[in-house]
């Protein structure tokens, strides 16, 4: 997930400078690819060629990121982000525990599930 968060930071980035039209084609393009890459959760990189590395930490990611965004809304999303950088939360399992804090038990397994498929 660490990759996803830098880059969705990035295209939230380029929203927030005005630029709606390239967030919304660079969104587009990862969830695309996000769409037939494996699972974020359990995915090892090492058995997977670069290609496939690339789709899974950084479209996957980004796209799971977008979902999340979306399902909580800007104050709870931004939120969670901040305690997750505050916490220099490095595990999933300490995300999902986070979110869960923050939002609802049903969102926390709603995640899981994003991350498993």
């Amino acid at each position: 997930m660490n990759e996803g968060f830098a880059t969705y930071s990035g295209l939230l980035y380029v929203r927030a400078a005005g630029d709606t039209a390239s967030f919304r084609k660079e969104l587009a393009k990862r969830q695309k690819s996000a769409a037939t890459a494996p699972a974020l959760l359990g995915f090892e990189p090492r058995n997977y060629p670069y290609p496939v590395r690339r789709q899974v930490l950084y479209d996957k990611g980004t796209a799971t990121l977008y979902q999340l965004h979306q399902r909580l809304g800007d104050e709870q999303f931004f939120r969670i982000l901040t305690k997750t950088a505050a916490a220099k939360l490095a595990t999933t399992e300490a995300f999902l525990n986070l979110v869960e804090k923050e939002s609802s038990r049903q969102t926390r397994e709603w995640l899981l599930a994003q991350l498993q498929v």
